[in-house]
């Protein structure tokens, strides 16, 4: 979660990051990489997809997973760390092939998550603060962590092209049952 706080005026705003995923034509889902921006149509802070980043994962798959020839691991255990670096660079392959499928797909900019739109400040990391264009001021920003539960969710779900087609939900627990419950959307 994220609290931002304007230098000049008094506005403040929580964001979190809600799970979303975009769905491809074959069915694979790809966890959508998220950033806040200023929205200029929405007037305030919204979560916006992200390209950037999304080279990652390729140029870390392309790396083989390292091999272990130190002789002072005893072999049952280096054997457990190769099978566990090769599983990562599986996984780190198929990430990547993923999103180059994605990219392929992919015909229009990252936009905000709320509107739509294309109009919006990027702040200058991931971590960063933001312009308060309103104002003037600087949107600090302070993350912050909570601790999560157990309990399953199932992201948002977004065509190639960012669409919401399918609403993501949680399992919660009221009164020791089991409950499912819609993900809010911002």
């Amino acid at each position: 979660m994220f609290h931002f706080t304007c230098t000049r005026c008094e506005f403040a705003l929580d964001i979190d990051y809600i799970p979303r995923e975009y769905l491809l034509p074959d069915g694979t889902a790809l966890a959508m990489p998220q950033r806040h921006v200023w929205c200029l149509t929405c007037g305030t802070i919204r979560p916006a997809e992200s390209c950037r980043g999304t080279e990652a994962p390729a140029q870390e798959a392309t790396q083989a997973p390292v091999l272990l020839d130190d002789d002072s691991i005893d072999p049952p255990k280096r054997a457990r760390l190769r099978r566990a670096l090769q599983s990562r660079h599986d996984r780190l392959v198929e990430e990547a092939r993923a999103f180059e499928a994605w990219r392929a797909s992919r015909r229009g900019p990252p936009a905000c998550l709320c509107c739509r739109g294309t109009n919006f400040v990027l702040p200058d990391s991931d971590w960063s603060d933001l312009a308060h264009v309103p104002c003037g001021g600087v949107l600090k920003a302070a993350a912050t962590l909570f601790g999560g539960t157990s309990m399953p969710v199932r992201p948002h779900r977004y065509s190639p092209e960012g669409e919401l087609i399918a609403v993501g939900s949680r399992t919660t627990q009221q009164f020791g049952e089991l409950r499912e419950e819609e993900l809010e959307l911002w």
